[in-house]
């Protein structure tokens, strides 16, 4: 599972707003935010609920649906979208043209699209 483009775009939007509030660049609220997701699923679970004596513990795990996939959204997802926006920064600050935060993050913003369709035909077309 993976965290939908809606998603995405949302969590771009509030780590923006944050690195503007705390007079952070992007760069640096995107990599605070990987480095706290990346810290939060170290152990390898994340527990949602305990019990006591009869010792019930419940782990984290995805519950989205296709229509909705970023429900339930894991903290492993998180850290992959972590990633996600991290190389997508790389690919903004990669465009002459964007030479402030406020145009690398319009150009994410622009690039975070949802996929419309894909395809499982890898064959040849000739050999169809």
């Amino acid at each position: 599972m993976a965290a939908s483009t809606p998603f995405a775009r949302s969590y771009l939007r509030q780590t923006w707003a944050l690195a503007q509030a705390e007079g952070l660049s992007l760069l640096a609220k995107l990599t605070e935010q990987s480095s706290a997701a990346v810290a939060a699923v170290a152990s390898g679970q994340t527990i949602l609920s305990t019990s006591g004596n009869g010792r019930s513990v419940t782990f984290a795990g995805g519950t989205g649906t296709t229509s909705n996939p970023s429900e339930g959204i894991t903290p492993n997802d998180v850290v992959e979208l972590a990633d996600r926006l991290l190389n997508l920064y790389d690919d903004a600050a990669a465009v002459a043209s964007n030479t402030t935060d406020s145009l690398r993050f319009a150009w994410m913003l622009d690039h975070l699209r949802p996929v419309r369709s894909f395809s499982t035909e890898f064959g040849h077309p000739i050999a169809r």
